[in-house]
């Protein structure tokens, strides 16, 4: 890794780089770094908290659609330190994408760390 991709991982996880600005691409390699990192127990606790988001949103989002949604869907959150959904990106097309942006958006996913994180989910189905 680059010495200014290190500094820019650096500056947006800090804050230093407000959510607000960060592209999907910067928010996804910061989930991808974060979920990286995870022990296996807190990556089960994730993957377990996601799957039920999932599934809600999935079955809320595509009762009564046709499913020509375009695929994948990658939403990225950024998840504050209490567990709530501050911020998400969304790479995919269609009405199941922005229903499941949205309902991810109100969602909450706690890990014990009690830090701000960020995580993607990802569906090709």
């Amino acid at each position: 890794m680059s010495m200014w991709l290190t500094i820019g991982f650096f500056l947006m996880a800090s804050g230093a780089i407000p959510s607000e600005v960060m592209s999907f691409k910067d928010a996804k390699e910061l989930a991808d770094a974060h979920e990286q990192k995870l022990s296996t127990k807190d990556a089960a606790k994730l993957a377990k908290a996601q799957g039920i988001i999932v599934e809600r949103a999935l079955s809320d989002c595509l009762s009564g659609k046709s499913g020509k949604s375009q695929v994948p869907i990658v939403v990225v959150a950024k998840v504050s330190a209490s567990g709530r959904v501050v911020k998400t990106w969304r790479d995919g097309a269609g009405d199941v994408a922005l229903c499941f942006q949205r309902y991810v958006s109100k969602s909450i996913l706690e890990l014990p760390a009690g830090k701000s994180y960020f995580t993607s989910f990802e569906m090709d189905f």
